[in-house]
Formats: C-alpha cells, structure tokens, sequence
C-alpha cells in the first residue's frame, strides 16, 4: 500500500488505541536496509518493545543510522515517488500487451493475476514460461488451500530491468496463451 498516492489511516479501521502500523525499509525500499519501523499507542510501546527484544536481534546502529538519514533528508520519498511512477509505467505495458486477455491488478500494484483459459492447467503454463525464460508462480503458491481450483498465475513487475524486458516477457507469455498445450504439456 505504500505505493497508493493517499493512504487511510489505520484508525479508519481500527480505533485509534489498538491500531499498530509496523513496516521495514527492506520491503519498500530496498532488501539490504533491514531495519522496521513500529507506531502504537503509547499504552502498548512497553508490551511491544518487550516482545520485540525477545525475538529479534537488535538492527546494527550503523544501520539504524543510515536509515534515519535516508527517511530525514527525503531519500526514501523520493524512491517512493519514482517506484510509483514505474509500476504505473509498467502497468501501461501490461494493459497494452495483454489486453483482450483476463487479468486483475491495480494500478500501483507491482503484480498481476493473469486468469487462464480452461485449456491450461496452471502448473503447465507455469512450466511452459520458465522453458521460454519467464518465470511466474502459480496460484496454488499462493492459496490457503493448494487444491483450490483458480487457473490463474501471478506476474511480478518489479524483477524485469526494464520496461522492454518486461513487455518482452509478456509477449512470451501471450505466445503461449496463443497456443493449445499438448496433452503431453498437461501431465503434471
């Protein structure tokens, strides 16, 4: 959610002295910042501080230093600003190159649930990608119950370095789509 343009505050939906927001700069910003955030009402910072010191090992302070630069000299806006504007970019591919197929995504989101047609199987589309180098997951990594029987597979905008990577592997997958597996490619 962070890259929504206006986030509700949690208080929208919880009240305000059970609302907890913790979030780390390794998620949003970049994986090597491992350093999290927590903000509570004040009447649950010490049962917080306490659990936390319990299961984890404090961040180095190095760290902790650099992130509070980062956050205060406007860095991490910035960042924010620019994954904004490439996952809308991005977006404009994915409604470019896969229109007229069923997908569901948001425009700030930096991943897409593509449906597939009742001819592939999901573990046979994902298997056909990865043999023509594009690598999605399907939705049973994703299901409470693996069984569950949605065909669809999840793209990841963000891991392409770049647009025309990105629209290259969407034309990948389209070819596939284009296609009727096998009844081989179908034994799973």
């Amino acid at each position: 959610a962070y890259l929504l343009p206006e986030v509700a505050p949690l208080t929208k939906y919880l009240p305000e002295d059970q609302a907890v927001y913790i979030t780390s700069l390794s998620k949003s910003i970049a994986p090597g910042i491992r350093i999290g955030y927590v903000a509570a009402p004040a009447k649950l910072i010490e049962p917080l501080t306490a659990g936390i010191s319990r299961t984890l090992i404090n961040a180095p302070s190095a760290m902790a230093e650099f992130a509070s630069t980062l956050i205060t000299d406007g860095t991490v806006l910035r960042i924010v600003d620019w994954k904004r504007k490439e996952v809308a970019a991005r977006q404009e591919v994915v409604n470019r190159v896969l229109d007229g197929l069923r997908f569901q995504t948001h425009a700030y989101s930096p991943h897409v649930w593509l449906y597939l047609p009742d001819s592939w199987q999901t573990q046979a589309f994902v298997s056909q990608a990865k043999q023509r180098g594009v690598h999605v997951n399907g939705a049973p990594d994703f299901a409470a119950d693996p069984e569950a029987p949605l065909q669809a597979v999840r793209l990841c905008l963000g891991p392409p370095r770049s647009r025309p990577v990105l629209e290259d592997a969407l034309m990948r997958l389209m070819r596939i789509f284009q296609r009727t597996p096998e009844p081989s490619e179908l034994i799973v």
